[in-house]
């Protein structure tokens, strides 16, 4: 007897920037989108939901009284959240100002369906659940998706994206997101000729990453979405022939060490002690140094670097790479210096936060002719610095040796 059993594909959630991240590994995107499996926990992301709702907040307050900034009114709404968060809050305090006269509004979800064609979403999904508007944006066959920090219409046809980021190690823009948002901001506003994405990193006072685009941009920008979306239909259509693909988003992946085709070892995050962790760092920084070794061999061999190309492009190499940097010698930079300071004696504040690199220096010190010198300098002059670094220590007899190889 032949039967037929109906397989139900669950529709696909619409494309968003994470969502893009997850493509990198199609087994990883699989296990979170598909199987519902929940990523390890995240104490930055937690973090960064925070400082966003103080941005929205702020930002709100000040459009509502027509003010660019109100320091007390920051400090009383960052207070709300956590002391971490609040901490990196500081770090913008004293410099953000609220273009109140231009914004168009924050936290704003724009739904586009395959045409990249606006989908007007209900007021009240300002106060729904993430999972609700997943469910709500299934049923209206929303295609792309995203959450604008702050929207800005700063002319008839000028707008402007900001985009808070708590990040410690601040990245370049473009990327997958400003392109994203920035064509929601064009098809949001279709007088729009020009959107400056802007990424805010708030651990620091001034910085930011600037990404500009016009309308000429949009049939790029629309075909490397289309590029994505067929990418995460098709692992919706075909589950299991999603791959395993290892990249930087392996650290978010539900399946680290935990049934991950690649390397099937204990979740650290769920089991173990910190005991059973250390053991694995020390373990993997010795299996990572030999595997460096054998890439090196073959690179020497072969005489070609070899590349690797994660699920959605990112490039990894392992290589011969010429870096380049810049050396001041001390004597004719001192004469350029005190040059600067006849020319101009009241711009030479700046000149205390001046150092000179101690390894070469302390290399030629160290010759016993130069004794005198050696304690002159060490004792009027040098400066000890003590910094703090977390990570895996090796013990003393290889932090030797890696000096001593290193001097050499």
């Amino acid at each position: 007897m032949i039967t037929t059993e109906l397989v139900t594909i669950k529709p696909a959630p619409p494309l968003s920037q994470s969502r893009i991240k997850l493509l990198a590994c199609e087994h990883s995107y699989k296990a979170i989108e598909i199987d519902r499996m929940k990523p390890p926990p995240s104490g930055p992301s937690d973090r960064g939901e925070e400082v966003h709702e103080v941005h929205a907040t702020y930002t709100n307050y000040c459009v509502n009284r027509q003010v660019s900034a109100d320091w007390a009114a920051f400090d009383h709404i960052a207070r709300s959240v956590g002391v971490e968060a609040y901490k990196i809050l500081e770090g913008v305090r004293d410099n953000y100002q609220v273009d109140f006269e231009h914004v168009a509004g924050t936290e704003i979800w724009f739904c586009l369906n395959a045409d990249f064609k606006p989908i007007r979403v209900p007021e009240e999904s300002k106060e729904w659940s993430r999972e609700e508007k997943q469910a709500w944006a299934v049923a209206h066959s929303v295609a792309y998706e995203g959450t604008i920090d702050l929207g800005l219409l700063l002319s008839e046809t000028e707008g402007q994206i900001d985009d808070w980021k708590s990040h410690m190690r601040p990245f370049d823009a473009p990327d997958e997101q400003s392109d994203e948002y920035s064509l929601a901001w064009f098809q949001l506003n279709p007088q729009l000729q020009s959107v400056l994405f802007r990424f805010r990193f708030v651990r620091y006072a001034h910085c930011e990453r600037i990404a500009e685009y016009t309308r000429e941009d949009l049939p790029r920008l629309m075909a490397t979405l289309e590029h994505y979306r067929a990418k995460q239909l098709a692992i919706h259509a075909n589950p299991e022939s999603a791959q395993a693909i290892p990249s930087k988003q392996c650290l978010y992946c539900p399946l680290l060490n935990n049934g991950c085709p690649i390397d099937p070892m204990v979740n650290p995050w769920v089991q173990g002690s910190a005991g059973d962790w250390i053991k694995r760092a020390v373990y993997l920084s010795y299996a990572g140094a030999q595997n460096n070794e054998r890439l090196k061999e073959w690179v020497q061999a072969s005489g070609q670097s070899v590349r690797y190309v994660d699920g959605i492009g990112n490039a990894y190499e392992f290589g011969p790479k010429e870096t380049h940097s810049q050396e001041f010698p001390l004597l004719p930079t001192m004469e350029a210096l005190l040059e600067h300071k006849n020319m101009t004696p009241g711009d030479t504040d700046w000149f205390a936060n001046l150092r000179v690199s101690a390894t070469k220096l302390k290399q030629y010190l160290k010759a016993k002719k130069r004794a005198p010198l050696h304690q002159s300098i060490m004792d009027t002059v040098a400066t000890k610095v003590s910094r703090v670094q977390t990570g895996l220590h090796k013990p003393v007899d290889d932090r030797d040796n890696e000096e001593y190889f290193q001097g050499q």
